[in-house]
């Protein structure tokens, strides 16, 4: 019998039995005796059975934290494939047929090997064996020997099948067996925990205990209580109704999914043990009429959702569907020969219905039945949406108390807590629009906080018909407790809230690191967040090898800017990778894995930001690139083990897979716009200790999966595309820091591995980026550091003068020097040392002093003895403070002069800045000191060698200088002639700064000061020395026109001005272009301004000096002459208009 057959004979069975069928049983024994009839195996199913083709929607993404228990009918063997196992805790097989006199089963339904129970096991779903038993349930609990063997069975069906537990479903318990079923549930329960480690044991619960048969409060042992939440209208009603009404239903019966709840948690059952039955199926019967609520004209039969949705009879349409607000159900009515109303939980009222369990804080949801829903997602959806971790509580929406809902008063004896926790929320306003609630005897509390331990909000608790005014929380929860009493109810409240959520950017600062490092050194990090709070906080180390920025990737840092070629750290295993204008390119829209990899160490203690920029192009419909990380074996397929992320442009998803054993599974698909050949941020996040994957683009989170096996280590990344023509740009991996890092330098194997290529580049770069709870990144923000660890050169020579060599001397109260040029390729020679010593290197006789960094000196203040033999020291001291090996002289020896000493000094006719000191060069002999009369100079005397004056004014000054020997002493006397020559002041102007081709000349007039020389730069590799010169730009840009003044004597001075010169073809003024012409061009005589467009203009005319010849402004003339007598030459005309300007080139012959 196929599966078509099987689905239409059922429904004829299910029909026949409810028109015939007038006592009230459950959905359970219906269907079971129906199928019973039928006369099937659980093998017949199993190969009947087709599943409905549906797209599967991976929820492998979102991991259940909720009790999910599903009865598995053996009906359904067959239908299983189509099951979401990561969102079912429990499958209960359905069922082991209980022989009351015996406790042996009539039929487990081929339990023991069952494919639905084998695919469960497969996929981690615990499994539970469904004990049935509809009648004469005094023999069997009366049956001490059948109770036994019962156990007995249980026990080892479970163990040789590997499952985990059974599921009690006794129907129609009388009363007076009401002890000796709990003996028997705790008896069960305590056996099977004993024998089982780990097993569980549960009960059904009727949805309305007419006899008071269950004693739940004293079931102690037993682990879930599952109510069967449905058949509140059933075949035989006289009123058509929801199957599983949430609040009261338009009609005086009262009771309800809520009550139903709110009586087990009553009578003592634990939240935590309590689950919510749930129907996949719904009831329809033939009405009176199509008024809702209207009365049953006959038995009603059950439509699974399958059927519903199917809609093969068309009855089930849109325009037919209408949705009861009280009872929170959908009701399709319809005529067929007769009016008829169907009423069903759909997409929507699950998600009420599970969102009701979350508040009322139970276990969880159970299932009639599996493979009802079979074809659609809808409730697999909604276990996904409200019973994972990915759910949250939306930022806006409506509560009313959850006992009666919005229409109906609450129910006595209840009590919830639930927490409105919307994500990324700052602040949460809460606004009453009803409140009704038995004055001081049911009370709300409000909770400004995640728990009831936070403190209350002001008024609370509540209570009364005064509506509470309105409230707002400090910080992103409020927590809602509610409570009646056993006596009269009111109508409850209803509510509106509303979340401030988290838009603010944390932000990030690395703390100055100043002066240059020559060893291991520490680095500091400031990170805020005004709202939701720092969650992640990266860094990065990246150093410059000379021609561009890498990093090491052995300490979990890479970086690649793409400015040059390809990088040898890259392995090109498929695809055509080259650089492209500064950007990677693979160009191979027929590669549909291209890989390019490289090395990068990953592991457990750190979280790691994978962060790029990329633009997909080409021509396909089915373009595709992303990152590989964590990987193991990059040039495999699939890169071994690893994660990676696709980003998809011609479907618009970003996907987050798992890769085992270079096998690849999807676990996320979510919709994010990506469009073609755009350029996007891209940044991926992952956090080994937790699984957590998140990708962002455009620092908008567009995907998030956690696995809860995360991969721990990783040795390599690799660039995946596929179909594509990419370009990537700036690929930087950060990894997870503290507030205080320490970075290694010196060796290939530090962070920083290489030095400074001269001071200004520095060699070292420090990233910082973080973000916060909200999903909000802050800047990057960078510093450099600058990295020497090793000294620079030492002097080539040192000689004992100031500039030759010496090996005698009759000076001992000084001793001149100069030595050779030192080198730092790192960070220069800052200045250089010199001492005086017995032996080369020795300072005892003057100790080391800083000389400057220029190459000689006088060293004053010595009293040398004669006949010793000395030696001058000289080192060179690097920017980072290191300083070289030691250069000596060849040593020189103190004699006593036995002539006297001779004075001489450099006089005559002396130029010298008036902003700076004139040094007297003393060029004496024999001379071992020396006193300076320097009348009219300041200081006015002086014993120095060579002596620095300030010079008050030019003229003749009358210099006397004593040289002091041993032999004798000499004097000389000499008139000075000095002229003071004032500082050098650059300065120009120009005609304008913004110029337009063609045509853009330059005019430049030289204002500079005291200046004999210029040299001028116009910055597009063209130069000049002329006083005043003029310049054509031919090329669109920004020139920086720097002049560089100097006098011979005083420091040399320069002066800036850019210029900006623009393509007038492109400038465009109110959509019309500004037009002007001249002409003749050259001419003789007079010249004509043409206005093609009849706006006002202003005209300059300027010599090829610079010179401004003529000047006029407000011109109108459409024809405007210009009537100057003009000398011949080139001369450059500027038009101006209110917004824009024109240059050209007048040549007057």
């Amino acid at each position: 019998m196929n599966n078509v057959l099987l689905r239409s004979f059922f429904l004829a069975g299910i029909m026949l039995h409810a028109y015939f069928s007038h006592a009230q049983i459950s959905i359970h024994q219906e269907e079971s005796e129906l199928h019973s009839q039928a006369g099937l195996s659980a093998e017949d199913y199993e190969i009947a059975n087709q599943p409905l083709a549906k797209d599967r929607i991976n929820h492998a993404a979102c991991n259940l934290n909720k009790v999910v228990y599903g009865w598995h009918p053996y009906w359904s063997n067959g239908l299983q494939s189509n099951y979401d196992w990561s969102l079912l805790s429990h499958l209960c097989y359905f069922s082991y047929e209980l022989d009351a006199s015996t406790g042996n089963a009539i039929s487990t339904h081929s339990f023991s090997t069952a494919q639905a129970v084998t695919d469960a096991l497969a996929n981690g779903v615990r499994v539970d064996l469904c004990v049935t038993l509809f009648s004469n349930h005094a023999t069997f609990l009366t049956n001490t020997s059948a109770k036994q063997t019962l156990i007995n069975n249980l026990i080892s069906l479970i163990s040789s099948r590997g499952a985990h537990g059974v599921n009690i479903d006794f129907e129609g318990l009388p009363a007076a067996q009401a002890t000796n079923f709990r003996n028997f549930m705790n008896d069960l329960s305590n056996q099977m925990h004993a024998a089982i480690p780990g097993s569980q044991v549960s009960t059904v619960l009727y949805s309305v205990d007419w006899n008071n048969a269950l004693d739940v409060a004293n079931m102690s042992a037993v682990d879930y209580f599952i109510i069967m939440g449905y058949d509140y209208y059933y075949s035989g009603s006289t009123t058509a109704g929801p199957n599983d009404p949430l609040y009261q239903f338009s009609t005086s019966y009262n009771y309800t999914l809520s009550k139903s709840v709110t009586y087990y948690l009553d009578k003592g059952v634990p939240t935590n043990k309590l689950v919510l039955g749930l129907p996949y199926y719904g009831r329809e019967w033939a009405t009176s009429s199509n008024a809702i609520p209207s009365s049953a004209t006959a038995s009603g039969v059950s439509r699974t959702f399958t059927y519903v949705k199917t809609n093969s009879s068309g009855f089930y349409s849109t325009a037919n569907r209408h949705f009861e607000n009280e009872s929170i159900s959908a009701a399709y009515v319809f005529n067929n020969s007769g009016w008829r109303q169907c009423f069903i939980t759909e997409g929507n009222e699950m998600e009420k219905r599970l969102d009701f369990i979350n508040k009322r804080g139970i276990a969880g949801m159970g299932i009639w039945a599996l493979g009802y829903d079979d074809g659609y997602n809808d409730f697999w959806n909604a276990i996904a949406n409200y019973f994972t971790d990915c759910y949250s509580s939306p930022c806006s929406d409506t509560l009313t108390d959850i006992g009666g809902g919005r229409f109906k008063n609450y129910y006595d004896k209840e009590n919830y807590t639930y927490t409105i926790s919307p994500p990324n929320a700052t602040s949460i306003t809460l606004t009453f629009s009803s409140f009704n609630l038995e004055n001081n005897y049911d009370f709300l509390y409000v909770y400004d906080g995640p728990t009831t331990a936070s403190p209350q909000v002001s008024g609370s608790p509540f209570t009364g018909t005064s509506i509470p005014a309105a409230i707002t929380s400090s910080g992103g929860h409020l927590t809602l407790k509610f409570t009646s009493d056993g006596a009269t109810t009111a109508p409850g409240f209803v509510a509106t809230y509303q979340c401030t959520q988290d838009n603010i950017n944390p932000v990030t600062q690395i703390q100055s690191i100043n002066g240059w490092k020559t060893s291991n050194f520490n680095c500091n990090f400031t990170d805020t967040d005004q709202g939701s709070g720092v969650n992640q906080k990266f860094w990065q180390v990246m150093d410059n090898n000379g021609s561009e920025w890498r990093a090491n990737a052995t300490h979990g840092f890479f970086n690649d800017n793409f400015d040059v070629a390809i990088n040898s750290e890259w392995t090109n295993q498929s695809g055509i990778w080259n650089i492209t204008s500064a950007r990677l390119n693979q160009s191979d829209e027929a590669q549909g894995n291209g890989n390019l990899y490289t090395s990068l160490t990953q592991d457990a203690t750190h979280a790691y930001l994978y962060h790029w920029q990329a633009n997909m192009g080409g021509s396909g419909n089915n373009r595709r690139s992303g990152l590989h990380f964590f990987c193991d074996n990059p040039s495999l397929t699939n890169r071994g083990n690893s994660y990676f992320v696709y980003f998809r442009v011609d479907n618009n998803k970003c996907q987050i897979y798992e890769v085992v054993n270079d096998v690849f599974t999807l676990m996320t698909d979510d919709d994010f716009t990506i469009a073609p050949s755009t350029w996007y941020d891209y940044k991926i996040t992952y956090d080994p200790s937790t699984g957590e994957i998140k990708a962002y683009v455009n620092n908008v989170l567009a995907s998030q999966w956690t696995d809860p096996s995360p991969l721990q280590s990783g040795n390599s990344i690799s660039i995946r595309t596929g179909n594509t023509n990419v370009l990537f740009d700036d690929l930087k991996v950060y990894k997870s820091r503290s507030a205080n890092e320490s970075i290694t330098i010196g060796n290939v194997s530090s962070m920083v591995r290489y030095q400074n290529n001269g001071p200004a580049n520095p060699s070292c770069r420090i990233r910082s980026i973080i973000n916060d709870h909200a999903n909000n990144w802050s800047n990057s923000v960078s510093q450099n550091v600058n990295i020497d660890w090793t000294p620079g050169s030492n002097p080539a020579f040192v000689n004992e003068s100031i500039s030759s060599d010496i090996d005698t001397t009759n000076e001992n109260l000084s001793r001149s020097c100069n030595w050779g040029v030192a080198n730092d390729a790192h960070s220069g020679i800052s200045y250089y040392e010199h001492s005086i010593g017995l032996s080369p290197g020795d300072s005892s006789v003057h100790s080391w002093s800083n000389a400057g960094n220029a190459l000689n000196d006088t060293i004053t203040g010595l009293l040398l003895n004669y006949g010793t033999t000395y030696y001058v020291n000289v080192r060179s001291v690097n920017g980072a403070g290191l300083k070289s090996t030691i250069s000596s002289s060849d040593g020189f020896i103190v004699l006593q002069p036995a002539d006297p000493a001779i004075a001489s000094f450099i006089g005559g006719s002396i130029q010298t800045c008036s902003s700076d000191s004139l040094q007297l060069f003393n060029t004496s002999t024999l001379a071992n000191g020396f006193y300076w009369s320097l009348p009219g100079l300041s200081p006015s005397s002086s014993t120095s060698t060579h002596p620095n004056v300030m010079v008050p004014s030019t003229g003749n000054y009358t210099i006397t200088l004593i040289a002091l020997g041993a032999g004798g002493n000499d004097t000389l006397t000499q008139n000075v002639n000095i002229t003071l020559v004032d500082p050098v002041t650059a300065s120009f102007s120009v005609n304008a700064t913004t110029l337009y081709l063609p045509n853009a000349f330059l005019a430049l007039q030289n204002t500079s000061n005291n200046a004999t020389s210029y040299y001028w730069d116009f910055g597009d590799s063209t130069f000049s020395s002329d006083s005043d010169p003029w310049h054509e730009f031919t090329q669109s840009g920004i020139y920086d026109v720097w002049l560089y003044a100097s006098n011979g004597v005083c420091p040399d001075d320069s002066s800036l001005i850019s210029i900006t010169v623009l393509d007038a073809t492109q400038v465009e003024e109110n959509s019309n272009q500004i037009q002007f012409s001249i002409y003749p061009n050259p001419a003789t005589e007079l010249v004509t301004i043409r206005n093609n467009n009849a706006v006002k203009f202003d005209v300059e005319l300027y010599s090829i000096e610079g010179k401004l010849v003529i000047g006029k402004n407000n011109i109108t003339e459409k024809n405007y002459v210009i009537q100057e007598q003009l000398a011949k030459g080139i001369y450059l005309l500027n038009i101006k208009t209110e917004h824009s300007s024109q240059q050209f080139k007048l040549i007057i012959e």
